[in-house]
Order: C-alpha cells, then structure tokens, then sequence
C-alpha cells in the first residue's frame, strides 16, 4: 500500500474494507513506516486499518516534527491468499504533516498485486457498484497484449476509452470517475465495461448513481 502526497506527512491512518473470504496479514518490513516510531496495524471483520506517526519527539519552538518527505511511500505490505484478485475499498484516510494539520492526499495507491503472472485473462466487476463518483476496474492479462477497455451506454455508443495501447502481462486496474472522452458527468444509468485484449473478450455491467 502506497500513499503519494505533495506535502511531507509525519502522521497516517487508513481504513479499508474487502467482501470475500481471505486469509489477510500485513507487515511493515521494507517500508516507510518500519522506521515510524509507532505503527498498529489491525486486521479483522472484513476491515484492514493502519495508524502511524513518524516521530513521537514533540515539536518545539513551533518548529514542525519530523515527516516523511512529500512524494510517493510504501507504507504497508498486505499479503492475500484467496481464489481472486482482492479489491479494497478506502473507506477512511487521514494523512497529517509535520505541525499536526490535516493534509490531502494526492494518492492513495491500492494493493501491490502479487508478483506472480495470472494464469488467464479476466475481467473482474467494479468496485464498487452501484457507484456515485469513482469506481474501480480491475482486470488481468497473462502475456504482453494490446489492450483495449472501454465504456458504453445501453444502446451501444461508446462513452469512454479507459484502456488502448499494448500492455505487460500482470494484475491491472484502471478507475472510471463516471465522465466521458469529452470530460463531461454521464447521466444516471446502467453502462457495461468492455475489455477485449487478443482474442478475450468480456463485459460487466456497471451501474452510476446520482
């Protein structure tokens, strides 16, 4: 699990949901958060959370206490056993900078998927879905391909390019915020994802709120 931020960070909690029976441990060896002065990690109900603080040293002389450095950080390593590729949903992140206020993210960058070549290609269903603004399209390609993933409207006229280019084998996601090629908010409705990449083919169907 990543975060990327344009201001330093001394301070992170996140909390992140996943339906499906999985066998779930997260570490923080090799990341960030291994030199952090506190990390609790907690995994249970369905529920993968986090907290951290760089550095317990109060501040003084209103100077600010020490932080990460604004960029991209591994901060966690959440190892997955299961029959499908996991998808968590963010459900809380508070990122904190160096005098305690709170600060955005411009990232939060989702699980690292295993190492390992998929053994078929695959198209899995949005999450989540229904979905009011942003949603996540997983998919999977076992040898380098061109890769085309778009989006249509119930009578068939395409909405929007997600994917169009040669891709590596590997576990993929791509999100789509619900606007069309030209940038404009698509109306409420039912719309299906297609992903054809060689000789796969394969359609979900998504469903947009207001």
């Amino acid at each position: 699990m990543y975060v990327e931020s344009e201001t330093g960070v001394s301070g992170i909690q996140l909390e992140l949901k996943y339906t499906g029976n999985y066998d779930v441990s997260i570490r923080s060896e090799g990341c960030a958060s291994e030199e952090f002065d506190y990390f609790k990690a907690y995994n249970d109900d369905n529920t993968v959370a986090f907290v951290g603080v760089v550095s317990l040293m109060p501040t003084t002389n209103g100077e600010a206490v020490q932080g990460m450095e604004a960029g991209r950080h591994r901060v966690a390593v959440i190892r997955v056993k299961g029959n499908e590729v996991l998808a968590l949903e963010v459900k809380e992140v508070v990122l904190s900078d160096g005098y305690g206020f709170s600060v955005e993210p411009v990232k939060i960058l989702g699980l690292e998927e295993a190492v390992k070549k998929p053994k078929f290609f695959a198209l899995y269903q949005n999450i989540p879905n229904p979905f009011s603004s942003n949603t996540l399209i997983k998919y999977a390609i076992p040898k380098d391909v061109d890769v085309e993933i778009a989006v249509y409207n119930v009578v068939g006229q395409r909405v929007r390019t997600l994917v169009n280019g040669r891709q590596k084998a590997g576990y993929r996601a791509i999100e789509w915020d619900g606007r069309n090629d030209a940038g404009r908010r698509v109306s409420p409705g039912v719309y299906f994802v297609k992903m054809t990449a060689g000789k796969f083919n394969a359609t979900r169907k998504l469903t947009l709120l207001r």
